[in-house]
C-alpha cells in the first residue's frame, strides 16, 4: 500500500511540473494555433519536431514525431478541432506517450472533421516547447473538375484536370471508347499521383473517339467522379505527293508539292544541308503554310550548296507521312 501512494505520488508531482512549465489550453482568440508556449525551464528537455498527422479513415489517424536528443520521460499529444464556425476549438490532451514512442493513434473524430495536433517533451522537471502540425481534414477528396483530352499525335492524348480541395493521396483515371462500352483503368502501371493535373495516355487509335472518368481518393475514401468531354484523335491526312526544289537565286529555293488531302489544316517542310564532305545534316524543320497551299519559299541558303526538302500535311498534331524527297543545287555565288 505504501509503495501505491508513494507512485502516485510522483506521477501528480511529474503532471504538476509539465503543467507549470507550459499551459496546457491556449487563449482563445488564437484560431491559428500559432501562439508559442510559456519559454520551457533551461532543463526541460528540446521539443520534439516534424510533427505530422497522416489518414488512416475518415474517422481516423495517425500523428508521428521526431524526438529530440536529450532525455525524455514522456510526450504530451494534443488535439484540437475546427468548429462549424471556422473557429478552433480548445485544445484537449489526446494522449501520453513514452519516451520511445513516435506515434500516436486517433481513433476518436468524426468524418468531415478539421484536426490540428501539438506535441511536447517532457522530463521530471519541466517540458518543453510546443510543436504544431498542419492541420488535416478528415473526409474524402473534393471532386476534380475541368477533366479534357487534347490529342498530341496519332497516338496519344494529354489528359488533364483541376485539383479539387488537394488532400488527395492520388487519382483514379480510366477510359472508355466508342467501341467498347467496358471502363479500362489506367492503373496501376501510370496511376496519376498526388497533386498531378495531368497524365498522358499512349498507344491509342486515329479516328477513335475516347472519354475519361477520373476521381481522387485518400484513405478516408474517394470522391464523386467526373467524366471529360468525348475527345477524337483525327485520322492522318493523306501524305503530299510530286515534292520538287528549284533554285531561284544563289540563296533561295522554292518548294512546291501536290496537295493529296482535303482535310489537312497546314504543312510542314523540313530541310536537310549536304555537307562538304558529301555527308547529310539533320532534317530540320524549315517553315510551315497554310492549308490549300503547294508551294513554300526557302531563304537565306549557302551559295552553291546542296539541299533536300520533304513535306507533310497535318491535322492539328496530327500528320501524314513524309513525303519523298526533293534535292536541289543552288548555284554558286
Amino acid at each position: 500500500m505504501l509503495l501505491r501512494r508513494v507512485g502516485a505520488v510522483l506521477a501528480l508531482a511529474v503532471l504538476a511540473a509539465c503543467t507549470d512549465a507550459a499551459p496546457l489550453v491556449p487563449p482563445s482568440d488564437d484560431p491559428a494555433g500559432t501562439l508559442a508556449s510559456a519559454s520551457p525551464s533551461a532543463t526541460a528537455p528540446s521539443a520534439p519536431s516534424n510533427l505530422v498527422p497522416t489518414l488512416l479513415s475518415d474517422t481516423s489517424l495517425q500523428v508521428t514525431w521526431t524526438a529530440g536528443t536529450d532525455s525524455t520521460t514522456h510526450f504530451e499529444v494534443h488535439r484540437r478541432i475546427l468548429n462549424a464556425d471556422s473557429t478552433w476549438g480548445d485544445w484537449h490532451l489526446a494522449s501520453w506517450q513514452a519516451p520511445f514512442s513516435r506515434v500516436h493513434y486517433d481513433t476518436w473524430i468524426y468524418s468531415g472533421s478539421t484536426v490540428r495536433f501539438r506535441i511536447r517533451a517532457c522530463n521530471d522537471t519541466a517540458c518543453s516547447d510546443w510543436e504544431w502540425s498542419a492541420a488535416i481534414w478528415m473526409a474524402p477528396p473534393a471532386v476534380p473538375a475541368n477533366l479534357a483530352g487534347t490529342p498530341l499525335s496519332a497516338t496519344r492524348l494529354r489528359v488533364t484536370w483541376t485539383e479539387g480541395a488537394g488532400n488527395e493521396d492520388g487519382f483514379r483515371l480510366h477510359r472508355q471508347h466508342q467501341d467498347n462500352g467496358a471502363w479500362t483503368p489506367l492503373q496501376p502501371l501510370a496511376a496519376p499521383e498526388r497533386n498531378a493535373t495531368a497524365f498522358t495516355d499512349t498507344g491509342l487509335v486515329a479516328g477513335v473517339t475516347y472519354r475519361y472518368h477520373i476521381d481522387a481518393c485518400n484513405a478516408a475514401g474517394c470522391s464523386a467522379g467526373v467524366l471529360s468531354p468525348d475527345v477524337v484523335i483525327p485520322s492522318p491526312p493523306a501524305a503530299p505527293t510530286g515534292t520538287a526544289a528549284a533554285a531561284t537565286s544563289a540563296t533561295s529555293a522554292q518548294v512546291t508539292w501536290t496537295d493529296a488531302s482535303t482535310d489537312e489544316t497546314s504543312f510542314t517542310i523540313a530541310r536537310r544541308l549536304r555537307n562538304l564532305d558529301g555527308t547529310l545534316g539533320p532534317w530540320t524543320v524549315a517553315g510551315f503554310v497554310t492549308a490549300g497551299s503547294t508551294a513554300y519559299p526557302d531563304g537565306e541558303l549557302l551559295p552553291g550548296r546542296t539541299y533536300k526538302y520533304m513535306v507533310r500535311a497535318c491535322v492539328g498534331v496530327v500528320c501524314s507521312e513524309w513525303s519523298p524527297a526533293a534535292r536541289v543545287t543552288l548555284p554558286a555565288g
